[in-house]
């Protein structure tokens, strides 16, 4: 048989040479602190810092890990987030003295949004509460939230399949004596691949011949954790709900995903040397916005984009969350029934992205509504651990995107495939939303995609 002619694999008998990776994780501890553990209080950040070495390493397959401690106070039971990127309020990636490949801010409220959206169920069903974002694997009513989203109503939606959305510790009682322990331990190791739109989600192999820094702002700790005299009802009352003094990060490192295999780090020293070394990668910036000061008002909120960001636009994520940004309420962005956006509609450059206004309210009567739920599952499906309307709703978004969403089965394309809006000119980008509650905050994360090409200087776009 000719070896022109294709063969089906049970034909096919060739043995080929495939170069692939080997990766060993190597600990690397804080560049800026000579411990490994950091206390936060309640309003301030801390600066975690890595150096990397000038080595070929993947991000997307790097960890860092962590221990949190809540500590107990009398007549108080501590609680955790567990479906975002806890102790971190921004990211950014790059040389010393250079620009940063990743520079990302309100980090998050990014994640706990768009790592839900961009997980599929399949990677999903295998994480746990050390890499956060897992199954609740309980009813809802053990799946507490911490804010109210129906009256009265501060359980999960989908029993045992619906991510985990906080962890409590018992309460710390003042009539024990001594006073019981409280504290409450979490143990993290969070994958940088979960900071999708990002070198950090890139699942290839990075060098550089000069170090590069990553660096973590840690905080705030109203932000990190809370403590609730009723778990059942956080913020019922404002009496019995408070922030934690402190929260303090322990063995805090970076597991770096080094590579081991000498033929690839010999191909990638060569691409470097030849001027041949260069990524195509995911950028994202992000805004931050106050809506209308009463509810019913129209709330109009502009970003100008422009291609200082990237060649090519690739995807508009926009929330809302609400106003009072810690405790309780630190991760509130349910939008149920229009809650906080009863309808909106977006446009870009003046010109209308939807063919109508989009209604958030829930189906009654005669009307449909639900306009949110139709424009935007298209984006999830098999894609995302999102598995549900209900769901959504208590994790809410809108996207704009200039490419089509791809299908889990056939697996996504290469990161170099070139699409997207090409950004020759600046461009503006609205959404006019019907305000259902009062000085909202939105956020906005931009996504483009840039080329970087590595010099003797380091990386820099192109």
């Amino acid at each position: 048989m000719s070896d022109s002619v294709m063969k089906t694999p049970q034909l096919d008998f060739q043995t080929r040479p495939i170069m692939g990776p080997k990766y060993k994780y190597v600990r690397i501890p804080m560049n800026n602190h000579a411990s490994a553990s950091v206390d936060i209080q309640p309003t301030s950040t801390e600066l975690l810092e890595w150096k990397l070495p000038s080595q070929v390493y993947n991000l997307a397959r790097s960890y860092i890990a962590y221990s949190l401690a809540v500590p107990g106070e009398t007549d108080y039971a501590q609680m955790t987030f567990e479906d975002t990127f806890d102790i971190a309020q921004s990211a950014t990636f790059g040389s010393a003295g250079g620009i940063d490949i990743v520079n990302i801010a309100n980090l998050q409220n990014y994640v706990k949004i768009a790592r839900k959206i961009d997980t599929s169920v399949e990677d999903y069903m295998g994480n746990d509460n050390m890499s956060q974002l897992y199954r609740c694997d309980s009813e809802v009513a053990y799946n507490k939230l911490p804010f109210q989203h129906t009256a009265g109503n501060y359980d999960g939606v989908d029993n045992y399949i619906e991510p985990r959305y906080t962890v409590e510790g018992h309460v710390h009682d003042s009539a024990a004596n001594p006073p019981v322990n409280g504290t409450l331990y979490r143990y993290r190791q969070f994958p940088l691949g979960a900071i999708p739109g990002t070198l950090f989600a890139v699942d290839r192999d990075f060098y550089s011949p000069v170090e590069q820094y990553l660096r973590i702002t840690a905080g705030v700790g109203k932000k990190i954790a809370l403590s609730t005299k009723d778990t059942s009802e956080p913020d019922e009352l404002a009496s019995a709900t408070k922030t934690p003094d402190k929260v303090t990060i322990n063995q805090c490192y970076l597991y770096l995903a080094m590579e081991q295999n000498l033929e690839v780090v010999a191909h990638m020293h060569n691409k470097y040397r030849s001027g041949q070394l260069r990524f195509t990668i995911p950028y994202t910036t992000g805004f931050k916005n106050t809506g209308a000061q009463r509810a019913g008002e129209t709330t109009n909120i502009q970003i100008q984009i422009s291609q200082q960001y990237g060649k090519r636009l690739k995807r508009i994520l926009h929330t809302v969350w609400n106003n009072k940004e810690e405790g309780a309420t630190a991760y509130d962005c349910t939008n149920r029934d229009g809650s906080k956006i009863e309808s909106y509609q977006t446009f870009l450059d003046s010109l209308p992205i939807q063919d109508r206004i989009l209604s958030c309210k829930r189906p009654s009567g005669s009307n449909l509504n639900s306009d949110d739920w139709f424009e935007n599952k298209r984006y999830l499906d098999k894609r995302s651990c999102i598995l549900s309307k209900e769901m959504y709703a208590l994790n809410w978004f809108h996207i704009d995107q200039w490419h089509e969403p791809h299908d889990k089965a056939s697996s996504l394309p290469d990161v170099n495939i070139d699409e997207g809006l090409i950004m020759d000119t600046p461009k503006s980008w609205t959404i006019s939303a019907k305000a259902g509650a009062s000085g909202l905050v939105h956020y906005t994360w931009v996504e483009f995609m840039r080329e970087i090409e590595v010099t003797v200087a380091g990386p820099g776009f192109v």
